[in-house]
C-alpha cells in the first residue's frame, strides 16, 4: 500500500509539471486537462493530440470566414488507452471518428485586429459524436520562430456537456472525476496557408 501511495504521489507531481509545460513551442496540438480524486488526492489527467487539421471556410462574398479544427478522437492520447476508448464510448464517437471545434463567422480582418491585442476570444461549437456544445476560447496570438501561434483554453464542465463519468475506472480503481475541465489548443497557423495569409 505504501508503495502504491508513493507512486500515486509521484504521478501527481509529474502531472502538475506536465500541465505547466504541456505544449512545446513548435507543437501543433489540441488537448484537454481534467482532474480526478483518488486515494485522498487530486490527480491531473492530461491528453494531447498533435497535427490537427485546420480547415478555413469563406463566406460566398469573401467578407467573412470561419475555422474548423478537427482531430481523430482516439488519437488524443491521455496515456491510458482504455480510458481513451471508454471516453469515445461515452461520447458515442465511432472508431476513427473526429472531434472538432468550429468557430463562429469572423470578419476577414479579425486576425489583423487580433495581432494588436494581448488576449482574444473566439466562440463556436465543439462537435463530435453526441456532442454539439457551445465553447468560448480565451486565446493569445504570438509570433515565434515557428510562426504565428494561437494558444489558450476554454473552460467546460461535465454538466454543460451532459456527461456522466463512472467512478469505477480501469482495474476497478475508484476515481471521482471533477466537474470542471479545460479544452486546450496550441495551433501553428502556418499549417493552413490560407489562414496564415489573413495575418498579412
Amino acid at each position: 500500500m505504501k508503495k502504491l501511495l508513493l507512486s500515486l504521489m509521484l504521478f501527481g507531481l509529474i502531472s502538475n509539471a506536465q500541465a505547466n509545460e504541456f505544449f512545446t513551442p513548435k507543437e501543433h496540438c489540441i488537448g484537454y486537462k481534467a482532474t480526478k480524486s483518488m486515494f485522498f488526492m487530486n490527480v491531473d489527467i492530461l491528453a494531447k493530440g498533435c497535427d490537427p487539421k485546420i480547415i478555413l471556410e469563406e463566406s460566398p462574398d469573401k467578407s467573412k470566414f470561419r475555422v474548423r479544427v478537427e482531430h481523430e478522437f482516439l488519437k488524443v492520447d491521455s496515456g491510458m488507452q482504455k480510458r481513451d476508448e471508454h471516453m469515445a464510448e461515452i461520447l458515442e464517437i465511432p472508431a476513427r471518428g473526429m472531434i472538432a471545434f468550429q468557430s463562429e463567422w469572423l470578419s476577414r480582418n479579425w486576425l489583423l485586429k487580433a495581432k494588436q491585442k494581448e488576449n482574444i476570444t473566439i466562440s463556436g461549437q465543439i462537435i463530435g459524436g453526441k456532442i454539439k456544445q457551445d465553447a468560448l476560447f480565451q486565446l493569445s496570438l504570438t509570433q515565434s520562430e515557428a510562426g504565428w501561434i494561437m494558444a489558450g483554453k476554454a473552460l467546460a464542465s461535465l454538466d454543460s456537456y451532459r456527461l456522466s463519468i463512472p467512478t469505477i475506472g480501469p482495474f476497478g480503481i475508484i476515481a471521482d472525476v471533477h466537474q470542471d475541465f479545460e479544452l486546450l489548443v496550441h495551433l501553428l497557423l502556418e499549417n493552413n496557408q490560407d489562414l496564415a495569409s489573413l495575418l498579412q
